[in-house]
């Protein structure tokens, strides 16, 4: 967008990494310090910084519910066109989290059917954006982009090394299918090959009570679990250090976790309810991955 001369605003929360950009390129990251119950505080807190020389060219970029509504906000009231990527949809997930989020459910639906473009992330959630928005609205479906100097895998011989990613903690359990995983994974590499091997939690919350101990574990598989890592490139370099990919979830509006693994050339074991194995299935590539149903609870599309 920016390449094609638009000025270009985009909104993220002050503890995401996940708009780079070139800074030669006339892009303006603007960090929020709310949640999007407040998001018009977060954007009291940066309107100093948010000058337009064009406003007919100007572009404001939010994220879902989360920094969406700045974006419209913006948009409202210094013009220009409110482009809103969407990720996620809260009303086929939240009730896996015992929660009642009908206000960020509501809040996600209006920001989707207002918003002047909206960027669905895969097959599944584009359709789900179809489905809210007006005909004629421009929407589209949306493949995330990777760096260009990706770690890519190398070819070696299976070291065991079993890695599970994300946002691992236990309002995402039912969703994930982590504990699952880590029970299955820990199974397996219980009798193979004298012990070797070790499941690779990345994005963990740190407890200070073990993961073999709150799953009931025997210690003989090694288990590590690493913080949630923020910077890219730094997740995919301790990615690419594992043998397979688990994406267990019970489903996933896309999978970025399997997409990104592939994309480096890892094996990757994806849940058939995701957005990520419906693109497969579309293009024709399905063969590429490893798939199971996950039967916790019946899978409910969007």
């Amino acid at each position: 967008l920016a390449t094609a001369g638009h000025e270009v605003h985009c909104f993220v929360l002050d503890d995401q990494n996940s708009c780079a950009h070139e800074p030669t390129l006339p892009i303006k990251v603007h960090k929020l310090s709310h949640d999007y119950e407040n998001f018009h505080k977060s954007l009291n807190d940066v309107e100093v910084s948010i000058t337009s020389s064009n406003s007919k060219n100007v572009i404001w970029i939010g994220h879902d519910a989360i920094t969406g509504g700045a974006a419209l906000i913006s948009k409202n009231r210094f013009g220009g066109i409110s482009l809103l990527f969407h990720h996620m949809d809260y009303a086929n997930y939240s009730y896996l989290k015992g929660k009642k989020d009908n206000n960020k459910i509501s809040t996600q639906k209006a920001l989707i059917k207002n918003a002047d473009i909206v960027f669905a992330v895969g097959p599944r959630l584009f359709k789900n954006a179809k489905r809210l928005r007006e005909s004629g609205k421009e929407t589209y479906e949306f493949l995330p982009g990777t760096p260009h100097d990706l770690p890519i895998s190398p070819s070696r011989a299976f070291d065991f090394r079993v890695a599970i990613c994300g946002r691992l903690d236990d309002d995402n359990d039912a969703i994930k299918g982590i504990s699952s995983a880590i029970k299955a994974a820990h199974a397996l590499l219980s009798p193979a090959n004298d012990n070797a091997g070790a499941i690779n939690l990345i994005g963990t919350k740190l407890n200070s009570i073990s993961i073999h101990t709150r799953l009931g574990l025997a210690k003989n598989v090694a288990i590590n679990e690493l913080p949630y890592i923020t910077d890219r490139r730094d997740y995919f370099k301790e990615l690419v250090d594992n043998d397979i990919i688990l994406m267990p979830s019970l489903k996933e509006g896309f999978g970025l976790v399997g997409w990104e693994a592939a994309c480096l050339g890892i094996p990757v074991v994806v849940s058939r309810s995701s957005g990520l194995y419906e693109y497969l299935c579309n293009a024709d590539l399905k063969h590429l991955v490893n798939s199971l149903a996950m039967t916790g609870v019946p899978p409910v599309d969007e």
